[in-house]
């Protein structure tokens, strides 16, 4: 999972940084992107598993 999390992150950066090459993306943008990007990815956080009552 840790994977594919970064795997996302650089294709986010990559589309992010290709939109501001071609005048796209016209808000201004933080320098350190990925640190940005990755302080509002979502995390899931699961609950433990129980075992079903008259199961």
């Amino acid at each position: 999972m840790d994977k594919l999390r970064v795997a996302r992150k650089q294709v986010a950066v990559a589309i992010i940084r290709q939109a501001q090459k071609e005048g796209v993306a016209t808000e201004k943008l933080p320098g350190d992107m990925g640190a940005h990007l990755e302080a509002r990815m979502w995390r899931p956080e699961f609950l433990p598993l129980r075992k079903a009552r008259g199961g």
